[in-house]
């Protein structure tokens, strides 16, 4: 599971590197962060960063004071969440105290508040989080006859397994994934599912494609076709 971690590299929000990194690890997750290619501006290369990860966890701190008394805050980490939006992509901001709602983000979404005084509180509500991130699924692929005629490109140059996940009305980008054999069969295993999340399978072989429908997550299998 890997998740895109935004939030101001500064010194106020250093403390997200130790201890949300940490947190993040604990739960078998790879953070994942723009710092490299970081600019004012959101750069392609960490926009693309964001659709090849599962979620996004966005800290929304203080940057300016506005005369009104609450502040602004980084606009980099406000067009990762509008590009995790479109994308599909789960993603929780964690709005400090006193930080304005910023214009153009998405409505109707919940967010964890992080108060600096009481840091300890806003670690255990990302922990959830986390842990609902964590989901993942195993899914046998059928039907026989297809899995027989794609089995033998398996780890073969050209071969390609890939996801999409479908929640609340927004179709995700598609994200690559490994076939497995295991006694029994195929499986693929997905992950960064929600409650209501549902998955496509899309595998392209010796120069022909197989997809699935929609399936929901209580699914144990999904059905192949010939594309």
């Amino acid at each position: 599971m890997k998740i895109f971690v935004g939030y101001g590299y500064n010194v106020r929000d250093k403390w997200i590197e130790g201890f949300v990194f940490d947190l993040i690890r604990a739960f078998e997750g790879e953070p994942v962060t723009g710092k490299e290619i970081f600019g004012q501006q959101l750069e392609d290369g960490v926009r693309q960063q964001i659709k090849d990860c599962d979620a996004l966890l966005a800290f929304t701190t203080r940057r300016k004071r506005m005369t009104n008394g609450k502040y602004t805050t980084h606009q980099w980490v406000t067009d990762e969440i509008i590009t995790a939006t479109d994308a599909g992509l789960p993603f929780v901001e964690v709005r400090e105290t006193c930080v304005d709602r910023q214009p153009g983000m998405p409505g109707g979404r919940q967010y964890i508040p992080y108060d600096a005084s009481a840091r300890d509180e806003c670690l255990v509500q990302i922990a959830k989080a986390l842990g609902k991130w964590r989901q993942r699924v195993k899914l046998q692929l059928r039907p026989e006859v297809v899995t027989r005629t794609i089995r033998p490109y398996i780890g073969k140059a050209g071969f390609h397994c890939n996801y999409s996940i479908y929640q609340d009305g927004i179709e995700s980008a598609a994200k690559e994934t490994k076939v497995i054999k295991l006694q029994g069969g195929l499986f693929v295993h997905v992950s960064g599912l929600g409650p209501r999340a549902s998955v496509q399978i899309s595998i392209e072989a010796g120069g022909k494609m197989w997809t699935s429908d929609y399936e929901s997550i209580d699914a144990v299998s999904v059905e192949l076709r010939k594309a």
